[in-house]
């Protein structure tokens, strides 16, 4: 089968000496054809045309018997169309849109643009291989011998590239193993002429607080107008229709976000009104939790029996380290905190319903005021008991994740 965007020529064996067939071809997954198709005298390089590119397609034929009959139909087998990457076809691994990839892969796709004096630009929408052993290469130019722009693995979305070859062409060198597989990429494709409005780089976030934060980047060209764009974190990556806000200052204070959240960022800078560049590569940050010091500790309410029917949420994401003196085990780097006052000499602290990325949580218990606390116990179990208290004495619990990982998402 010869296949191009548009069209393919299809062929199919002939074990009965018919001389003239029926065949249809539709879209991959289609049901089996219940009335008549087109019919042809050729069973070899038979033309479909009209197709659309980047689709996967389906054909069925029947042989022509004479007399009104048919043989049954044979089918269906598949074909797919080239893909129109310049056009509006996404490029995705060997999955599919929707499937996941192959084993044993090892796959080079060049994308070059139609007019000449363009050039090629990626954008990742999603991303997702076997981490350390499945990759995507990136090379500048028509060939694997170009500058190598990027490897790539795990589920980190890659920054988006522009051809700066001659030939304004991107390499795509995909790999995989034996074994483990997983939803790959989508990516969109951009051709046009090379950009006159740089994107901006680096963009950094600074003075993170618990509703707000600062946002700064690089300008690597004569922009003086910026457009900020903030979302929920994991959002999908911004088309150019997108819109955000405006500012001619790239020290740019985010307000009314909500506590204890992950935000995407990127920016974009506006040469002129006709001359916007693209969206910068993302930047992801956490706004702090609450309770992230020991000042805005959560009261916990103290339970009148054993059975715990009254309980606090709580979570580590966008927690950090707090000032307190710790002698205890484990690393305090996203600690939150808690207070209770005590209604016994004797209270059990529970930790209940542990869930995200880590489960071993690491908790302390303190009496005293925030300025001066003292350490009375530590506790690697998820239940401690609390004893020799006074009533009416409050006392902090300051939890957080064992694990020196940053990032923690764990909730509790």
């Amino acid at each position: 089968r010869s296949i191009s965007q548009t069209s393919a020529n299809l062929s199919w064996a002939n074990p009965g000496g018919a001389t003239s067939w029926e065949i249809v071809v539709q879209t991959a997954g289609s049901a089996i054809p219940t009335g008549s198709g087109v019919q042809t005298n050729v069973n070899t390089n038979y033309p479909a045309t009209g197709l659309t590119s980047g689709t996967n397609y389906q054909f069925y034929v029947r042989a022509n018997c004479d007399n009104g009959t048919f043989s049954a139909w044979a089918g269906p087998f598949l074909f797919s169309t080239a893909a129109n990457y310049c056009g509006g076809n996404h490029f995705y691994d060997t999955g599919g849109a929707t499937g996941t990839y192959n084993n044993s892969a090892n796959v080079t796709t060049v994308i070059c643009p139609d007019t000449p004096g363009d050039q090629v630009t990626v954008i990742f929408n999603s991303f997702n291989l076997e981490s350390s052993y499945d990759f995507l290469k990136i090379y500048d130019g028509n060939s694997a011998t170009g500058t190598l722009l990027g490897n790539f693995t795990g589920a980190t979305i890659p920054p988006s590239f522009t051809s700066s070859a001659v030939n304004g062409c991107l390499t795509f060198v995909f790999t995989s193993d034996t074994s483990i597989t997983s939803t790959g990429w989508d990516a969109t494709i951009i051709c046009g002429p090379p950009p006159t409005c740089p994107k901006p780089t680096a963009v950094n976030i600074t003075n993170i607080g618990q509703n707000g934060a600062t946002i700064n980047w690089t300008e690597t060209g004569t922009a003086t107008t910026w457009e900020v764009l903030i979302l929920p974190a994991g959002s999908t990556v911004p088309l150019p229709s997108a819109t955000g806000i405006i500012t001619t200052s790239n020290n740019y204070i985010a307000a009314g976000l909500t506590s204890a959240t992950s935000y995407d960022v990127y920016v974009r800078a506006i040469c002129s009104p006709s001359d916007i560049s693209f969206w910068s590569n993302k930047t992801t940050f956490t706004t702090l939790i609450a309770n992230d010091e020991c000042i805005n500790a959560v009261n916990v309410p103290v339970n009148t029996t054993t059975t715990c029917s009254l309980v606090t949420p709580g979570s580590v994401l966008g927690a950090t380290a707090s000032t307190q003196a710790n002698t205890c085990g484990g690393t305090d780097d996203d600690d939150v905190w808690f207070k209770f006052t005590a209604t016994s000499s004797l209270h059990t602290i529970s930790l209940l319903n542990i869930t995200g990325s880590t489960i071993d949580l690491y908790h302390v218990l303190y009496s005293g005021s925030c300025g001066t606390l003292t350490q009375l116990y530590c506790s690697d179990n998820e239940n401690s008991t609390a004893s020799n208290l006074t009533i009416g004495q409050v006392c902090y619990i300051r939890v957080y994740t064992y694990s020196g990982t940053g990032n923690q998402t764990t909730t509790f």
